[in-house]
């Protein structure tokens, strides 16, 4: 049954609110792969609501007038809440187990990252060869009396540049603390620290050790997003013209005069507004606004 489910998610055109609800069931269960789930769930690029399933279901709870105005005007269903895309909930999710995995060896990092460990890594990053200050290993510039060097960033004026390797890594572990900060203060950006790479080979081994995990739950988060999205939930009935200023002015219907519409964050419309400092600074914004838009416009009437 789940195979002839899966080649039906495969050829469908379009996935229906039941279907992507049986897909996240069967996901949880581990009757699919994550891989397997994405393949179905992407398999078809139809928006959904374009789909007879989404219009049947918006229909039948779609009011009879718009439920900010009473406009009957072209009316739609206006969601307050859309599910964030793939990669955005894949990175909480790996930032997750990237501090879990910190967390639980916090105390024991040197034995799960030697240094070794870090000195491999840092052989794979390619580095720059640059002429540089050879106190600092900033960038200089010549003048005509010797020493004819002088650096940007310290001062130093010298006679030749060194070539080096940019940037330079420096074992910090067998510094001092006074030690580590004066080579900081004195080569800035130009330098990086062995312990400075423990971010990233965490990163990595999270990576290596938890991709199913992260790529599963990534997956089940993002299905469970979209039936909450497919399900009407936190909706309401908006004409075409509450729709528009709400989705692309950010902007809803001020619900004590019912006339001006107004920023989402405000309560009232700047009218309703009690008088205070709240009001004249928008007030004031708003003059300013206005000004500049009658001088670009004049501006463009000059051209």
């Amino acid at each position: 049954m789940i195979i002839e489910l899966k080649a039906y998610f495969l050829y469908a055109y379009g996935m229906t609110y039941e279907e992507v609800i049986l897909l996240r069931d069967q996901l949880e269960k581990n009757e699919i792969s994550w891989q397997e789930a994405k393949k179905i769930y992407f398999a078809d690029t139809k928006l959904s609501w374009h789909t007879k399933d989404w219009k049947e279901r918006r229909n039948a709870i779609l009011k009879d007038k718009c439920e900010q105005c009473g406009s009957t005007d072209t009316l739609t269903l206006q969601h307050f809440k859309h599910p964030p895309n793939y990669p955005y909930i894949q990175k909480a999710v790996f930032q997750h187990y990237f501090e879990k995995f910190y967390i639980e060896n916090a105390d024991n990092i040197e034995n799960v990252i030697s240094k070794n460990d870090i000195i491999e890594y840092i052989q794979k990053i390619p580095r720059e060869k640059k002429t540089v200050c050879p106190q600092c290993s900033g960038n200089f510039y010549t003048r005509r009396n010797a020493p004819i060097h002088v650096c940007n960033r310290c001062k130093y004026a010298f006679a030749e540049p060194v070539t080096k390797e940019i940037p330079e890594y420096v074992d910090d572990f067998v510094l001092t603390e006074n030690e580590k900060r004066e080579i900081a203060n004195l080569k800035k950006t130009s330098v990086k620290f062995y312990s400075d790479f423990y971010p990233s080979i965490i990163a990595s081994l999270v990576k290596k050790n938890y991709t199913q995990e992260i790529e599963k739950e990534t997956m089940l988060i993002y299905l469970d997003e979209n039936i909450e999205y497919l399900s009407f939930e936190n909706t309401k009935t908006f004409c075409k013209k509450c729709a528009f200023n709400y989705d692309k002015n950010g902007r809803d219907l001020c619900p004590k005069c019912q006339k001006n519409y107004k920023p989402i964050q405000y309560e009232t419309c700047v009218d309703c507004m009690p008088e205070g400092e709240l009001k004249d600074r928008i007030k004031k914004q708003q003059a300013e606004n206005k000004e500049m838009r009658e001088f670009f416009k004049a501006m463009d009437e000059i051209e």
